[in-house]
């Protein structure tokens, strides 16, 4: 293995840890508390979302270097959205917020691992480990619809596809991709 290699991997885990602390803030909804124009004191965000008010003050700063919040230079203490973080609040135009929630999940599927592969060998090693999920309890709204994980995904491109096909003298527009989209509303919106 080559420094090449060694660099992929950094990356790779680097990566990952900053995915999972803008999930982490999605999850907890911390855009969605600050005021549209100005900054918001720690404090006050880690008491309104029931944080850590130490560990969030870590988490904005480290998602404040990658441009995702800022700190407000001003008010020690204090942040204030980015472009990036607007994205993560769950009435922003183009909202990421219901994707973040989704991988928030997936994240906590990924921390029952270990714990399934303890409970296999203790129960001696043989058979099909038992099975890794989030309970649906916990996110009823994710599990009952996709609507909002596929409208955080697509649509920003939704415009660029409907100008890209024509839909004149269509009559009907069938989703064979799975997610609950209004089709007929895109054929209303389209040229």
């Amino acid at each position: 293995m080559g420094v090449r290699e060694l660099e992929t991997l950094r990356d790779i885990v680097l990566g990952a840890n900053l995915a999972r602390a803008v999930c982490r803030i999605g999850e907890l909804g911390i855009a969605d508390l600050f005021p549209r124009e100005g900054s918001a004191p720690v404090a006050a965000l880690a008491t309104a979302s029931g944080s850590h008010e130490e560990a969030l003050y870590r988490t904005l700063r480290y998602l404040a270097a990658h441009g995702i919040f800022a700190e407000d230079p001003a008010a020690p203490r204090s942040f204030h959205l980015t472009p990036l973080a607007e994205a993560l609040r769950r009435d922003s135009e183009h909202s990421f917020a219901a994707a973040v929630r989704v991988f928030e999940v997936a994240w906590a599927a990924l921390d029952c691992f270990p714990h399934a592969r303890h409970r296999r060998q203790r129960a001696g090693g043989g058979g099909r480990p038992a099975a890794v999920r989030v309970p649906r309890r916990l996110h009823p709204e994710i599990a009952t619809s996709s609507m909002p994980l596929a409208t955080s995904f697509h649509d920003p491109e939704t415009p660029a596809m409907l100008a890209a096909y024509g839909f004149d003298g269509v009559r009907h527009v069938v989703d064979v991709g799975g997610a609950r989209v209004d089709a007929a509303g895109c054929a209303r919106e389209a040229p």
